[in-house]
């Protein structure tokens, strides 16, 4: 096992005093040592002292990763997400050092993050929330010393409009990712394959994990509909799991309703955010059950809600192509229902997800 530089964390060489990295004074280099813990050079750190390896740590119920759609400015062109600066570190004012160094906290990691934009104009760093991914990527110098919470944040653009800041979730080992989907004229989901079998954008429900979010249905909403099983009534668990699941399973899966007027399903997410538009998969099955008038509404309480979005004869979603829709509200709220306001009367839905716009002025 190497010795680490208890400052900058990279590998030291026998025999040298000093590391030949940053020029840090070494103590000792014998016997060989885990990655020290250095409270002058990690002041940030909230890790046990005594740690003597990073071991991984589960994902934290609460959101880690922070979904933005970076909504065009007028008509833009392909390519227009624009990477302004990019920091990462443990600095909790991480945009406040008028320069980045090892004592402030903080790295300039620009030219890394530009070069991770895709040709279809989108960031998503760390996109399978790896432990230390950040930290080997952007900094791998300190890639040897304890896993401290650290995180990147980043100020873009679309095309010529306002920049805008965003930064990942700050948590151990660093299992977290970070999502910007530029170019995007209509909606967050705007960006996703028409085929319902297809995955949606990372939203709410898939940051916070299907286990943390539950569904209540009406009285006759909570049925399940494939080719493999056909209709059954009364299943909520498979109900429940066609709509959450960020991927369509197939199988022309759908979760419907008998036909009673006003059929409804509330999605509770546990913890309040503020929705700023969501997508919808309709009939799945093949009976063109697709909801043409229905309320998005809200509520914190389950018992006084507030219309969010009215349809009307509303044609957006069809076989092919799922509904994306913004929400105009400037509150936050746990619980979102989808009701059903006319024909056809069958509430059918095979998927939906939320999205919450945390872009900074």
């Amino acid at each position: 096992m190497p010795n680490f530089c208890g400052s900058c964390g990279n590998a030291a060489t026998i025999g040298h005093k000093f590391c030949t990295n940053c020029g840090f004074k070494h103590d000792t280099l014998d016997p060989p040592t885990a990655p020290p813990f250095n409270p002058e050079a990690y002041p940030e750190a909230t890790v046990n002292v005594a740690m003597k390896s990073a071991m991984p740590v589960a994902r934290p119920a609460a959101i880690n990763a922070v979904v933005v759609v970076a909504k065009s400015e007028g008509s833009l062109a392909a390519g227009s997400l624009i990477i302004v600066e990019a920091r990462y570190g443990w600095a909790t004012n991480i945009w406040g050092p008028s320069s980045c160094s090892h004592a402030n906290g903080c790295k300039d990691v620009t030219s890394i993050v530009q070069s991770h934009v895709t040709n279809d104009n989108c960031l998503h760093f760390n996109s399978g929330c790896q432990a230390q991914y950040m930290n080997r990527t952007l900094w791998p110098e300190t890639a040897g010393g304890p896993a401290i919470p650290r995180k990147l944040a980043v100020k873009y653009r679309i095309g010529n409009g306002p920049v805008k800041m965003i930064e990942s979730a700050c948590v151990p080992n660093e299992t977290a990712d970070l999502l910007i989907e530029g170019g995007i004229s209509s909606s967050p989901a705007a960006s996703a394959s028409s085929s319902v079998h297809n995955n949606f954008p990372r939203g709410i429900i898939a940051s916070l994990g299907v286990r943390n979010v539950s569904v209540r249905f009406s009285s006759d909403c909570a049925n399940f509909y494939s080719k493999s099983t056909g209709h059954i009534t009364g299943d909520k668990a498979q109900s429940t799991a066609v709509l959450l699941e960020n991927k369509h399973k197939g199988d022309a899966a759908t979760q419907w309703s008998k036909g009673s007027p006003g059929a409804w399903f509330t999605v509770d997410l546990k913890q309040p955010f503020r929705v700023s538009s969501y997508v919808y998969r309709g009939d799945a099955g093949g009976g063109q059950n697709h909801p043409r008038s229905w309320d998005l509404q809200a509520s914190n309480d389950d018992s006084n809600w507030v219309t969010l979005s009215s349809h009307k004869n509303d044609n957006t979603i069809t076989m092919e192509n799922s509904g994306c829709f913004q929400v105009s509200t400037g509150n936050s709220y746990s619980m979102y229902r989808i009701q059903n306001r006319g024909s056809p009367n069958h509430l059918c839905c095979s998927g939906i997800e939320f999205y919450e716009d945390k872009m900074q002025n």
